[in-house]
């Protein structure tokens, strides 16, 4: 019995001296956390990813991102973005034209692993038609982004990101001459409590091939300790 009202009387007393100090409780001690006072962020989302390709079907990607905001400020942050493919998108074959001006389609598995096809028709095929990739294999792809990202104040925000990516596809299309580029967000999203937890959907330009629509949940972390300063 005295070894619990001695803890209750320490859980009390501990925290009020500290604060009396101007300090936190000794280490071990519970410590209320400000999450306004936070700068850092990390998020978790999913991505739908199409490629300007009509024989591609969409993918789906894991995304990662941590990011870190200016405390002078908070509108403004910088963020690596890390995106990686879970579900691939399905490759119906290529549409291909004959030297003959007939078409027929040729599936994945009777093209050479150069995405040359072996053969279709009589007199033999010549190219894919526009907008079909010649590649046997399915979307996939790991990017990775350095962006500076603009939240503007409020519960409900609108969200712009630019800066720099780098990609690594199945399609050797979309990244035969555009590997690493710009690419720019838009978007929109949800604050909850008083600090950097959030909810956003965007759409990402991502290259001048490649298209993301994605779903992101961001929470912020590296608070100190709130010290009642009311800080926005």
């Amino acid at each position: 019995m005295r070894r619990v009202v001695l803890c209750c009387c320490a859980c009390v007393l501990v925290p009020a001296w500290a604060e009396a100090q101007g300090s936190a409780p000794p280490a071990g001690m519970p410590m209320s956390v400000d999450e306004r006072n936070a700068v850092l962020y990390g998020g978790l989302g999913l991505s739908w990813v199409s490629a300007d390709f009509e024989n591609l079907s969409s993918a789906l990607n894991l995304d990662l991102s941590v990011g870190a905001h200016l405390p002078m400020a908070r509108w403004l942050s910088g963020e690596v973005d890390l995106s990686f493919t879970v579900l691939p998108g399905a490759n119906a074959g290529t549409r291909t034209t004959t030297t003959g001006d007939t078409a027929c389609v040729v599936p994945p598995s009777m093209l050479d692993p150069d995405g040359t096809p072996d053969g279709c028709g009589t007199d033999g095929v010549t190219a894919a038609e526009p907008g079909q990739t010649r590649s046997q294999n399915d979307l996939q792809m790991t990017n990775i982004g350095v962006f500076a990202a603009v939240r503007t104040p409020g519960k409900v925000y609108a969200l712009g990101k630019y800066g720099w990516r780098y990609i690594n596809a199945s399609i050797d299309e979309l990244h035969d001459e555009d590997r690493a580029g710009p690419a720019y967000a838009l978007g929109g999203g949800y604050r909850w409590g008083a600090g950097l937890s959030q909810l956003e959907v965007a759409y990402t330009r991502y290259s001048s091939q490649i298209d993301f629509f994605g779903l992101n949940v961001a929470y912020g972390f590296g608070a100190t300790p709130d010290s009642g300063s009311g800080a926005p």
